[in-house]
């Protein structure tokens, strides 16, 4: 299991129960990025349970406002999918911002 804090993954997530890639790497490796909203004052308590549930049946997920968790076979896989996640991010805002999507 991998942690990060990509600031366009947190970025892009603020609002959202999921990030759906529009990049082809992205859609390659996740067809879904759920987004798990913990209240600040409650996650250290509530965080672990509820990122390992989701990491059951995902490879990547973010916490909203926090930061990314990768769960693979291996600890380069993980790294290489949170930055494909924050490549995606990234392109998702760039996007965005010329009104492209």
């Amino acid at each position: 299991m991998l942690h990060s804090h990509g600031p366009y993954s947190v970025a892009m997530t603020m609002d959202n129960e999921e990030f759906l890639p529009a990049d082809f790497e992205g859609q390659l490796y996740f067809s879904r990025v759920p987004v798990l909203t913990i209240p600040y004052d409650q996650y250290e308590a509530r965080s672990p349970r509820m990122v390992a549930e989701v990491l059951m049946d995902y490879p990547i997920a973010v916490v909203r406002g926090h930061g990314v968790y990768a769960c693979a076979d291996s600890l380069n896989l993980a790294y290489k999918w949170t930055c494909s996640l924050e490549l995606s991010a990234k392109t998702a805002f760039i996007a965005q911002q010329a009104g492209k999507i």
